[in-house]
């Protein structure tokens, strides 16, 4: 399953997350799990990237920040 990266709004707010392909179309409306909220995609970029190749990148990232990790 490829995910995609995307801004996403409700309300007044702005965020930006990577969605699964399905969900990733300007205008739908996609739950963030871990807020419990609806938000409505307002931009998707172009490059996907498979969810195993995702969570490595994730994993980098975090490792990228020591003093983040640490908190």
């Amino acid at each position: 399953m490829k995910y995609f990266q995307c801004d996403l709004e409700k309300g007044t707010g702005r965020t930006t997350a990577w969605i699964e392909a399905r969900g990733a179309k300007v205008g739908a409306s996609v739950e963030l799990k871990d807020l419990n909220e609806f938000w409505v995609v307002k931009q998707v970029y172009s490059f996907g990237i498979e969810y195993e190749d995702l969570k490595a990148k994730q994993e980098r990232d975090r490792n990228s920040l020591p003093s983040l990790v640490k908190a």
